[in-house]
């Protein structure tokens, strides 16, 4: 055989999947789906939190052993001013290689008036799931009268629940 006729074939092994970063590495949070007449409560961040600008939906960090139930409870309440009953676990998100887990929850409104807490949400709205897939998706901040932008992972969970 020529050494022109040979022909080497490089396969390429699986990639061992990275390590998970350390539980002391990882930011919990948790977020809560909360509906209205076929409507989803989102939020704008405010600029002067981590991605302000963007639309998601509401919540935020989980205290070390808080529980997820509580965590929602509470940045409701911190954040909007609203009293919710939280309902069940729907699912897990998973960003930036493990190292941020957002708990996302059911979540009912059973008192309160919604009323942000201007530090951490510039504005609210019920959208229905086809006006979010309308929108832009970033997971940079953009100032608050540029068009809306949802934060990525934002329609992972619309799709995940099936809506």
């Amino acid at each position: 055989m020529s050494r022109a006729s040979r022909i080497i074939i490089a396969r390429r092994l699986p990639a061992e999947p990275p390590a998970p970063p350390p539980a002391d590495q990882v930011r919990r949070g948790v977020l809560g789906v909360m509906r209205r007449a076929g409507r989803l409560l989102l939020i704008q961040r405010a600029i002067g939190v981590r991605v302000g600008g963007l639309w998601c939906f509401p919540g935020g960090h989980i205290e070390p052993d808080e529980p997820e139930a509580e965590a929602l409870v509470r940045e409701m309440r911190e954040e909007l001013g609203l009293e919710v009953r939280a309902g069940r676990r729907l699912l897990t998100l998973r960003k930036y290689g493990g190292q941020l887990l957002l708990y996302t929850w059911s979540a009912t409104i059973v008192s309160g008036r919604l009323t942000p807490d201007p530090r951490e949400v510039a504005a609210t709205r019920w959208m229905t799931p086809a006006q979010m897939r309308r929108m832009r998706i970033t997971s940079q901040a953009v100032p608050l009268e540029a068009p809306p932008h949802l934060i990525t992972g934002t329609l992972t969970i619309l799709r995940r629940l099936g809506l």
